[in-house]
């Protein structure tokens, strides 16, 4: 069966990745630009081994395509490396008690802010 995910931000990325990951046939079906994203950077799944956590935060990138060019000192030594830095939006949720017992009810959100990483 092929299975067509419609957009690849944090939901249909990671339901259609995890699907990816079980050797489904999946399709994205995503703007130019998410297309451009994808290509460059890939599609990341961060894995979430322990669900009794305190907050949780989450970056979403793309939405201005403001990006900043900065040099940083590789470790152990004197060579630059020039690393591109893209604009995100960082939200930040208080979770009470583990996640999977939250249910439907929303998570209390502490912190929105624009970052670059």
């Amino acid at each position: 069966m092929r299975i067509l995910v419609v957009g690849a931000g944090a939901i249909g990325g990671y339901f259609g990745g995890r699907m990816l990951q079980a050797g489904r046939d999946v399709t994205f079906l995503v703007r130019p630009r998410r297309a451009a994203e994808l290509a460059r950077d890939g599609l990341v799944i961060w894995p979430c081994n322990n669900l009794a956590v305190d907050e949780v935060s989450i970056y979403a990138a793309g939405f201005s395509g403001e990006t900043r060019a900065v040099e940083v000192k590789t470790s152990g030594s004197m060579a630059v490396e020039r690393v591109m830095l893209r604009k995100s939006l960082m939200l930040r949720y208080r979770t009470p008690g583990e996640i999977h017992n939250q249910g439907s009810d929303p998570l209390e959100q502490i912190e929105s802010r624009w970052i670059l990483r």
